[in-house]
């Protein structure tokens, strides 16, 4: 019995040994065998190996349509897309291949709300400088305004509506020259007639048609009133 007692006190120590011996030698033995490093992360590629990268064109739009007093009739706030032409035409400009001539606004329906009565036709608003051929329509009160900081243009122009009907398509287009112009000299026109016909080349821009689950819903506009068109193109 003695013996039992006397040997029990050092049994359990060696056993607390061992445990504590085996505690600290498992981290020892788990950093022996060093995991691999995660592999980072690889960037976006398109399928030619480079990064993948998008150029966004946004236009911005506002539309007001005013009474004769001056009264808010309709507005409307959306943003519609840049159009197949319009960036055929920035592959061309950034190329050195054309040169960019003045810039339009188009606001059409069906009917169309200018033009004479009976005798609808879309609304083409130019700058003062266009070149146009052959349109007994289209005030010349575009302006152009370009913010270099925030990398954006703004349009702005007036139409006298004189159809009862609805703005339900909407564009911006710019005309170009041939590389050899100067930007000061080219005064070409866009889009300037609603069958896709240009005088002095170039096309829509960016493009909308309404819908209810469009960029925006029909514009109402009647005799008289008074159109306020505003784009803002902006890159990102």
């Amino acid at each position: 019995m003695m013996n039992r007692r006397t040997q029990g006190p050092k049994a359990l120590s060696r056993l607390a040994l061992s445990l504590l011996l085996g505690v600290q030698v498992a981290p020892a033995a788990q950093a022996q065998s060093p995991s691999l490093p995660a592999k980072p992360a690889e960037p976006n590629r398109d399928a030619a190996g480079g990064r993948h990268e998008g150029i966004k064109v946004h236009g911005h739009w506002v539309i007001d349509v005013r009474n004769p007093d001056g009264s808010l009739a309709q507005h409307r706030d959306f943003e519609n897309a840049l159009a197949p032409g319009g960036a055929t035409e920035l592959v061309q400009f950034l190329a050195g291949a054309t040169t960019p001539g003045t810039w339009g606004i188009m606001l059409s329906g069906s009917p169309a709300p200018c033009g004479a009565a009976g005798e609808p036709v879309p609304c083409y608003l130019f700058e003062p400088r266009a070149r146009v051929i052959g349109v007994a329509f289209g005030p010349k009160n575009v302006v152009v305004s370009r913010d270099f900081e925030r990398i954006q243009i703004v349009l702005s122009g007036t139409a006298t509506a004189s159809q009862d009907t609805s703005v339900t398509k909407v564009a911006t287009s710019l005309g170009m020259c041939a590389a050899t112009a100067s930007p000061t000299a080219c005064t070409e026109a866009g889009e300037t007639n609603g069958d896709g016909g240009t005088n002095g080349g170039g096309g829509f821009f960016t493009f909308a048609l309404s819908s209810p689950a469009g960029p925006f819903t029909p514009v109402p506009v009647k005799p008289g009133q008074i159109i306020q068109v505003t784009v803002t193109i902006s890159f990102s």
